[in-house]
């Protein structure tokens, strides 16, 4: 009929609303544990900014939007204090297990590639 014209078309997530739904869930699993002051802030503009940034690399067009995003994330959570760090990586690590993300091949090399842009 005549409605086939308003057919409604999806589009996937973007890698930034990806990391920030990830970093959403970092942050409930961290619990009552706290992060040294502007942490949040800065994972949240360096997850941004390299997400931002390889929309200008053809590698990552042919990337999952999710394994921009936990590259980013990685990259970010490595440029924090030890001890952020190491409360981060390991909720990293559990929620990556949760979900049905890219293998840690595929994340390490997106990792290194994001790093060189």
């Amino acid at each position: 009929g005549r409605n086939h014209k308003f057919a409604w078309r999806m589009c996937p997530p973007t890698s930034l609303q990806v990391g920030y739904q990830v970093l959403s869930l970092l942050l409930v699993k961290l619990e009552n544990r706290t992060l040294e002051r502007g942490t949040w802030e800065f994972l949240r503009d360096e997850v941004a900014f390299q997400t931002e940034s390889a929309v200008r690399d053809y590698y990552f067009t042919t990337q999952r939007p999710s394994t921009t995003a936990i590259a980013a994330i990685m990259n970010a959570i490595e440029q924090v204090n030890q001890v952020d760090y190491e409360h981060l990586t390991t909720i990293l690590l559990c929620i990556m297990e949760e979900f049905a993300f890219d293998s840690s091949r595929k994340l390490l090399e997106a990792r290194e590639h994001l790093q060189c842009i």
